[in-house]
């Protein structure tokens, strides 16, 4: 049942229709009746091997746990060298959801506050003819990954007690502590990515280089009006990697380093990168991996305002000023006025421009020519400005789903039968932390009636429903299949 409904939703996709071939999609995963299939023993036992990696390393360069909370804290002296010499890996051989055999490295990496927590990067199921895929999980450590109120404990005791700080053994336990059910969890969810087979985009485009000369990064970026800085962001690797390009020594070290920040949630480097490669001949025959390009994107011929831009093109003004606030508006903003005007998310944005003078001065700001225009935004921008897109992906749905089930069965797992039948649905969901953030798709906003998603185009409103909609049934499956009739 399930291999026929890959197939449809398959056809579907490739012959245009996206919708439906989305609902096969969900129909294909409620057709299993559970969640993704985690090892959570193996999970504490990569956390292990990362967590003593990382120790290993602070003892190497001299570091006990204090330097590390210091680094947390934002009280480090060299935070740059603390995060380029501390770090954790592991590596595992397993297979992904296919059978297939699969090569998964896991890094834990210490990070500027505003990284995020992690991700599953590097994976290429595409590949048929590979016998061995491969993935790679990153776990960040930064001041959004501690319990505050633990924190503050662990590091008191710490900074009081000069022994104690400067004594390894007796402290990295401490630090062990602190950090132990956060890598777990974020492991708990990279781990269905890492191990999933997702298609890859049917829009993702490459460009083959047949003339060298003529088609640099630089070019290439004007020619598909793409931000020249993320064409090199999703190439730098590659570059890397591909003996055609004999990168000298000083360039390999710049792009490792790059590299290294990007995992970190750093990307400062990467424009350092670009004066690097703009202008460099690329090799005949190379292919150039193209961004997923929003709908509608594009660069500006002429300096004009963003109300004539739209105008022109029949547009949503709402949706533009929204879109484009923080990259085409804020900074500028904020230097005439000696004041902080980057919105924090839309919703933020939408609170800012309710100020009618404000929103005027926008309209009449002229935006230069080459700047880029979005209708749409891309999938980078809405994870960071509408914290609830991030639970809206069908991937990250997923991983959801089996990260909450673990969450569930945690706290249940001591519950006699007759305090489980008693149980209801909602006090089902309260006991997991991932399970209650889904209940924050119920709250409407007024940009919900605004913003477009990437996700074929869906309102952001619409989509939200949908996906509760989805939540609630695997909820409800679970509370009767697993927590009723056990």
């Amino acid at each position: 049942m399930r291999t026929f409904l890959n197939h449809l939703e398959a056809w579907l996709d490739d012959k245009g229709f996206l919708i439906e071939a989305s609902q096969v999609e969900l129909l294909t995963k409620l057709s299993a009746g559970k969640p993704f299939p985690l090892n959570k023993a193996q999970i504490e036992e990569i956390a292990e091997d990362l967590i003593e990696d990382f120790g290993a390393r602070m003892l190497a360069n001299y570091l006990m746990p204090i330097d590390i909370l210091n680094f947390i804290a934002g009280t480090s002296r060299d935070p740059e060298k603390v995060m380029e010499v501390v770090f954790g890996e592991a590596h595992r051989r397993s297979k992904d959801i296919t059978g297939k055999e699969l090569d998964v490295k896991y890094g834990l990496f210490l990070s500027p506050p505003n990284a995020g927590y992690g991700g599953a990067t590097g994976k290429d199921p595409g590949d048929k003819d590979r016998a061995t895929s491969s993935a790679e999980v990153i776990v960040l450590l930064s001041s959004r990954s501690v319990d505050p109120d633990k924190f503050r404990r662990t590091f008191g005791m710490l900074y009081r007690d000069h022994y104690l700080a400067g004594n390894f053994d007796e402290s990295f336990p401490m630090f062990r502590s602190l950090i132990w059910d956060y890598i777990v969890n974020v492991l708990t969810h990279e781990q269905v990515h890492a191990k999933d087979v997702i298609s890859a985009p049917r829009s993702k485009e490459f460009h083959e280089i047949t003339d060298p000369k003529n088609e640099t990064l630089d070019r290439l970026s004007n020619r598909y009006q793409i931000d020249p800085y993320k064409l090199l962001t999703i190439n730098v690797q590659s570059f890397n990697e591909d003996p055609r390009f004999s990168l000298n020594p000083v360039e390999e070290i710049k792009v490792n380093r790059a590299l290294r920040g990007l995992r970190q949630g750093n990307d400062s480097l990467m424009y350092n990168l670009y004066d690097v490669f703009k202008s460099r001949e690329l090799p005949l025959g190379y292919k150039v991996i193209l961004p997923i390009r929003a709908k509608s994107q594009s660069l500006s011929v002429k300096d004009e305002t963003i109300k004539e831009y739209a105008e022109k093109r029949n547009l949503n003004i709402d949706r533009l000023l929204l879109v484009n606030y923080n990259n085409l508006f804020a900074s500028t903003i904020s230097r005439t006025q000696n004041y902080d005007y980057r919105a924090e998310s839309y919703e933020d944005a939408y609170n800012l421009l309710q100020n009618s003078a404000l929103r005027n001065y926008v309209l009449s700001m002229i935006v230069p020519k080459g700047m880029e225009i979005k209708v749409i935004p891309e999938y980078m921008d809405i994870y960071k400005m509408s914290p609830e897109f991030y639970i809206l992906t069908r991937e990250e749905s997923k991983a959801h789903y089996a990260q909450i089930i673990i969450e569930i069965n945690d706290k249940v797992k001591d519950m006699g039968p007759d305090e489980r039948s008693t149980l209801s649905i909602e006090e089902m969901i309260e006991l997991s932390p991932t399970a209650r953030k889904y209940l924050l798709l119920k709250k409407e906003h007024p940009i919900d009636n605004i913003i477009k998603t990437p996700i074929h185009g869906e309102m952001l409103g619409a989509l939200k429903k949908k996906r509760f909609r989805d939540f609630m049934l695997r909820m409800v499956y679970h509370w009767q299949h697993n927590i009723l009739q056990k």
